[in-house]
């Protein structure tokens, strides 16, 4: 098949634009009719100062800069709120939405691992705890 340049620019431009615009940083949930926007966020791994487990599916995160997540876990985990410690582990350094990272922690001994599903940044850990009972932090349906 032969493409004129134009041609040719047209398609590149449109399968560089379509895929770009299919993927967004904040994803909607509707929430009594309107849409609210909880935003997906990145953290590198080295700079969690601390944890907390909200309920058996969600984690909150504090930073050393101060920036606060929540982490969707890929399902329920029944001893996870009595978890003391946890390892966060990716192929590198940054954590995002769906990128593949592990969150591990201790349950009786043996080693519970989770796929992080999505990363949310909060404001505090209240707003974490409001997101997580919402049900604004899996993904919304097309």
């Amino acid at each position: 098949m032969l493409l004129t340049r134009r041609t040719a620019a047209r398609l590149l431009t449109a399968s560089v634009l379509i895929p770009a615009l299919a993927c967004t940083s904040a994803r909607g949930v509707k929430d009594g009719g309107r849409r609210a926007v909880a935003p997906d966020a990145c953290f590198e791994s080295s700079a969690i100062d601390s944890f907390s487990p909200v309920g058996e599916r969600f984690v909150y995160l504090r930073a050393l800069d101060g920036r606060q997540y929540l982490l969707t876990l890929d399902g329920v985990h029944a001893n996870l709120p009595f978890a003391t410690a946890i390892t966060l582990s990716a192929g590198w350094s940054r954590v995002c939405s769906e990128s593949g990272a592990m969150l591990a922690y201790q349950n009786l001994g043996r080693t519970v691992h989770c796929r992080i599903l999505r990363v949310q940044a909060v404001a505090n850990r209240e707003a974490a705890e409001r997101l997580a009972g919402s049900g604004a932090t899996t993904k919304p349906e097309p």
